[in-house]
């Protein structure tokens, strides 16, 4: 049966009783702890229900005081608090302060608290309400196995903040904090906001559902890490403070198997990140955002089946994307990167990715190893150089030279599909002068077939240039008419000059027949009326042989064209 005690003689005569621990007891007045009352190391109350306020005011807790299966239905509050530095402890539990399986209105940390160990909440604790304000707590303050009605806010403290598998149906608010953050297997009813925290080490998020918004800025954070959590309202990182001139920061993002219902935002405006790391899966779910960060090392492995991911204003020095399978929505839109960037693809298969205004050639070198990059879609993108590619394994120059090949001939074809027939046309050419070098580079027998087929391939580059097979045209209708000049004019013929005036004569040869010159460009030409009714073999074998390497280049001067026209 329990005892009531409404006397504060006899409560604080138990206080200062060494062998007395309370247990069963009702205490019906308002309870002040101040030095007084205080005498021992360590004070264990257990099953006592305080009926009014309880106040800890101005004193030194020693070893601890620890609460277990306890009632306070007004709450309790401390002011001026400390406890020993004391490196050995006589208290069973190592803490400052303990609530073990306790229930109340209200647990409340005013000003200049200093708990040299743990304050803990534990074992099925249940309160209305915590308030920590002005608080320093060493080892951390810990809320494990219990439930805060309504709301749990956090206003200027030093300590790491450890919420473990605890329910909260309010709020969660957390400023000024400098210390790590710790929530594991927690579920928040309500939005949470983290504003001007400091963690040196982490802020961890394991196994968590948020049923409200998530919000972190203005703070200073070592790594974000979040695990199998799920957020099924708006998750925000704002990189600045929009009400103050906090200087904001964030070294290092990881994620895996998250949840982002109505979507995540990771904000940068500008500002350098060390490494962000997504670790994809099918229950990684939602949109994922990332804007706006300069990031010195992206990696991005897994399956990505169920997330939106979009990398928005993103300057990268380095990035991998390793044993990736992209089934959903991947954007990247305007990036980029800094000098000396590699950027690395192994083992990737990007399906239907977008590539919008991404700056390929700002990489300083791209790394490929089995990647397929044949559905994406690319708008106003600045290629890479083949210079640039590099394959990841240590391969021969033909594996090399047909990796490349593999590359351009799934770009050509992502890029036709898309309709972009200019870097099409592009990619096709790459595709074949990576072929070309294959087969230089290759043990078998380069036939001087395949040698002339590829070479007048090359005339144009492939489809890209026009001018160059008419320059090449040109150079050779001069070469055959300087060769077939002495066949048709009665003045010259094949012998070597014997003087300088039969030089002259030569030279005046070939601009009177200028004529003929110009009419050789026509392959459909008439021989009688090019070169007069003259009967010569010699001189027909020739126009023959001209006519089809002009008909040729003339191919290929068309196919340079058709690089900047319609179908």
């Amino acid at each position: 049966m329990a005892v009531k005690i409404s006397n504060k003689e006899q409560l604080y005569n138990g206080l200062m009783d060494l062998n007395t621990h309370y247990r069963n007891v009702i205490v019906d007045i308002e309870v002040v702890i101040d030095p007084s009352v205080i005498n021992w190391k360590y004070k264990i109350i257990e099953n006592v229900v305080f009926n009014h306020f309880v106040r800890v005011n101005e004193v030194n807790l020693n070893d601890g005081l620890v609460f277990i299966n306890c009632e306070f239905k007004s709450g309790i509050a401390f002011n001026e608090v400390n406890s020993s530095t004391d490196l050995e402890t006589t208290n069973p539990y190592n803490c400052s302060v303990l609530f073990s399986n306790c229930k109340g209105q209200h647990i409340f940390l005013g000003y200049k608290n200093i708990f040299r160990r743990s304050f803990i909440i534990d074992f099925n604790s249940e309160f209305e309400r915590i308030t920590v304000n002005t608080a320093v707590v060493e080892n951390g303050f810990k809320i494990k196995d219990s439930k805060i009605k309504s709301n749990l806010d956090i206003t200027r403290g030093g300590f790491e903040l450890e919420l473990r598998n605890t329910a909260i149906d309010g709020n969660l608010r957390v400023e000024s904090l400098k210390g790590d953050i710790t929530i594991l297997k927690c579920k928040i009813t309500e939005w949470c906001r983290f504003w001007n925290v400091e963690c040196p080490k982490s802020f961890t998020l394991n196994d968590n559902m948020f049923d409200g918004t998530f919000k972190i800025e203005a703070s200073k954070i070592k790594g974000l890490f979040i695990h199998r959590d799920i957020f099924n309202k708006k998750f925000e990182l704002e990189n600045r403070d929009l009400h103050g001139t906090n200087k904001a920061k964030c070294d290092e993002i990881f994620i895996t198997e998250a949840k982002f219902v109505e979507g995540a935002d990771f904000d940068g405006l500008g500002d350098p990140i060390k490494k962000i790391t997504l670790r994809l899966s099918p229950s990684f779910e939602g949109v994922l955002n990332f804007n706006g960060w300069k990031v010195d090392n992206l990696q991005v492995s897994g399956i990505n089946q169920n997330l939106k991911l979009l990398f928005n204003r993103m300057i990268f020095r380095f990035v991998l994307f390793n044993n990736f399978t992209n089934y959903a929505d991947l954007s990247f839109v305007k990036c980029s990167a800094t000098s000396d960037s590699p950027l690395n693809l192994s083992n990737s298969d990007f399906g239907s990715a977008r590539f919008n205004e991404f700056d390929f050639g700002s990489f300083d070198v791209i790394r490929i190893d089995n990647v397929s990059l044949d559905n994406i879609k690319a708008s106003n993108v600045k290629w890479f150089d083949n210079k640039k590619i590099e394959m990841i394994s240590n391969v021969s120059e033909v594996d090399k030279q047909r990796g490349i090949r593999e590359i351009s001939r799934q770009l050509k074809h992502a890029l036709s599909r898309s309709g972009n027939e200019i870097d099409s046309l592009l990619f096709k050419a790459r595709e074949m002068e990576a072929y070309r070098n294959e087969l230089k580079n290759s043990g078998k027998t380069y036939r001087w077939t395949d040698k002339l087929i590829m070479a007048v391939n090359r005339s144009n580059n492939y489809g890209l240039s026009w001018w160059k097979p008419t320059w090449i045209i040109f150079f050779i209708t001069l070469g055959f008419y300087l060769i077939m000049l002495p066949a048709f004019s009665n003045q010259i013929d094949y012998t070597l000059a014997k003087s300088w005036e039969e030089v002259v004569y030569f030279f005046r040869e070939i601009f009177n027949n200028l004529d003929v010159f110009w009419q050789m460009f026509n392959p459909a030409r008439k021989f009688s009326s090019t070169f007069g009714q003259i009967e010569n073999g010699w001189l027909q074998f020739l126009d023959l042989i001209h006519r089809i390497i002009l008909g040729v280049f003339i191919y290929q001067i068309i196919r340079g064209f058709r690089r900047l026209s319609s179908k």
